[in-house]
């Protein structure tokens, strides 16, 4: 189901201008190619796919958070080991069920791991603060510097993110 949304969501020919309806019903017609058939209707594909797309974005998040603080020995395999083990240990001793979807979502730009302070970064991204989920599109400053290199990197972001608030403050003004 991952792959049918994604690549339904980036179809270069019909991108937004997809209506919500017609979105889910390709996805439906994409993952019953790839399935061979399946009794679902759009509903319940809808529905399955926000239930794994939760589940993927907690795991993203812990996964993401463990591979920006990994020591310089450990392995990426390492890091998934210990990512499952304290997903199941944080989210109600239940282990992550969509490890093959996640596996696969994770090399697309939404899911991507963003390297922060003076990298250069291959998509588009918005500044954000902490309420968002980890997603290469949203930046975030680092909770707690340690870093010079890190608290410029905050410091400038926050400029950045009150100097738009105040934009927008200006135009909701008029």
């Amino acid at each position: 189901m991952a792959r049918a949304y994604v690549d339904c969501s980036q179809d270069k020919k019909r991108g937004n201008q997809q209506r919500f309806n017609a979105f889910w019903d390709r996805v439906l017609e994409h993952f019953n190619v790839q399935t061979g058939g399946s009794d679902w209707t759009r509903p319940q594909v809808n529905s399955k796919w926000k239930n794994l797309q939760k589940k993927c974005n907690a795991f993203n998040c812990i996964y993401n958070r463990r591979m920006n603080n990994v020591a310089s020995e450990k392995s990426e395999a390492d890091v998934l080991k210990a990512s499952l083990s304290e997903y199941r240990s944080t989210i109600n001793q239940k282990t992550f069920p969509h490890q093959k979807a996640w596996e696969w979502l994770k090399d697309h730009a939404k899911w991507a791991v963003v390297t922060k302070a003076c990298e250069h970064y291959k998509h588009g991204y918005c500044l954000a603060d902490g309420i968002y989920l980890t997603w290469v599109v949203f930046v975030k400053a680092y909770p707690h510097p340690i870093t010079d290199k890190k608290k410029l990197f905050k410091a400038a972001q926050e400029s950045a993110r009150n100097n738009v608030e105040r934009a927008f403050g200006v135009l909701k003004g008029r």
